[in-house]
């Protein structure tokens, strides 16, 4: 009888253990208890000094932690073969039971035979269409999007990521309570608060972090930028990794493959150009995660006349817009000069309300006191 007590006491520690490290690593914290992130208003210092001092934990994100049955992000990577060991790591995708996602791979030299792939159920594998040797970059994403579009789930994002790219904390911009959790998690917690029309990292080759910074206090005239700030809104931004909101999508994709045969950054430059004038401040950097890409492939890349291309880009979509904006001046400017639009554009001023709408050209509704 005693051996028997025992073991019912032993078993009952066991499973209050297992109850409770399963609701530690599933269950969705309760509202009350959520520590969010100050997605309201970017530069406002006593917002964030008051974040942080209202939680004895710091600024810090939800863990990844809602049910695994809602799947809020696809992945859509393109790869010679098979996926990357590493972008299947912790600190990155992860497995099934990590990420709250489906990955699209498609496959764009030979068709993946590798075994081990059957472990990871939320990832597919697409072959490339057999009518050439090699499918263009902007082709690849354009027939990922579209496959995944054709799932009919509702994804909140979707994020088009390079098969080289590697992630990492910035040592300068991340609260350590933040870094409980991967990069990745972080990343895709950041686009669950604060719901950018479209999200990158912190990418480390241009326009990072530390640039966009310095161009905030030159052009905003904001002096008290520091560590606290996790995000800045962007203009110009890499290809390598970019969320795009489900609500945002359909109005800049898909890329345009007329510069398949001699520069492939010209399909990046469109949606920048796209983004700009449709989604205007609405694009944000992530500060505390950097992203680089380890490889450098052989691809197009005549960009002379380069902002040449990107007035025409600039000058088409203008004209499939509503012309009460078309006329406005800054717009007018991106058309005579992409490149200095980019880098002097006031947008990266801006702060907008939560939950402002996430809509083509809803900043023209923006307050003038959320411009200044």
């Amino acid at each position: 009888m005693k051996a028997r007590r025992e073991r019912l006491l032993f078993f009952g520690i066991v499973a209050a253990i297992f109850v409770l490290l399963w609701n530690n690593s599933v269950l969705v914290y309760k509202k009350s208890s959520r520590i969010s992130l100050p997605c309201e208003d970017t530069f406002n210092e006593k917002k964030v000094e008051k974040t942080r001092q209202n939680s004895r934990l710091g600024m810090q994100f939800l863990k990844p932690t809602p049910s695994r049955r809602v799947k809020r992000f696809v992945y859509l990577v393109q790869t010679a073969q098979c996926l990357p060991a590493k972008l299947l790591n912790e600190q990155h995708i992860g497995d099934a039971l990590r990420c709250r996602c489906d990955v699209a791979v498609l496959s764009f030299k030979q068709p993946c035979e590798d075994k081990n792939r059957t472990f990871f159920s939320h990832v597919e594998y697409l072959s490339r269409p057999a009518d050439g040797d090699r499918i263009s970059w902007s082709a690849g994403r354009n027939l990922l999007f579209s496959t995944s579009k054709a799932r009919n789930v509702e994804y909140l994002y979707y994020i088009f990521m390079d098969d080289d790219l590697e992630l990492s904390y910035n040592k300068a911009h991340t609260p350590p309570s933040m870094r409980s959790v991967s990069p990745m998690r972080s990343f895709e917690n950041f686009l669950l608060q604060c719901k950018p029309a479209i999200g990158v990292p912190n990418y480390s080759t241009h326009h990072s972090s530390d640039i966009m910074i310095k161009k905030i206090k030159t052009i905003c005239k904001r002096d008290h930028f520091n560590s606290s700030f996790v995000f800045v809104p962007i203009v110009h931004f890499d290809a390598s990794l970019n969320a795009f909101h489900k609500d945002v999508v359909q109005h800049i994709l898909p890329y345009p493959r007329k510069y398949d045969k001699t520069n492939w950054w010209h399909s990046q430059r469109y949606v920048i150009a796209a983004s700009e004038l449709k989604f205007r401040g609405q694009c944000y950097m992530f500060i505390p995660v950097n992203s680089v890409n380890t490889k450098h492939g052989d691809y197009p890349q005549n960009d002379v006349n380069a902002n040449q291309v990107w007035s025409s880009i600039v000058q088409n979509l203008v004209s499939n817009i509503p012309q009460e904006y078309a006329k406005e001046k800054w717009i007018k400017e991106f058309i005579e000069d992409p490149v200095k639009h980019t880098e002097n554009s006031r947008a990266i001023c801006w702060r907008f309300p939560l939950n402002f709408s996430i809509k083509p050209f809803a900043y023209f509704a923006l307050n003038q006191e959320y411009k200044t």
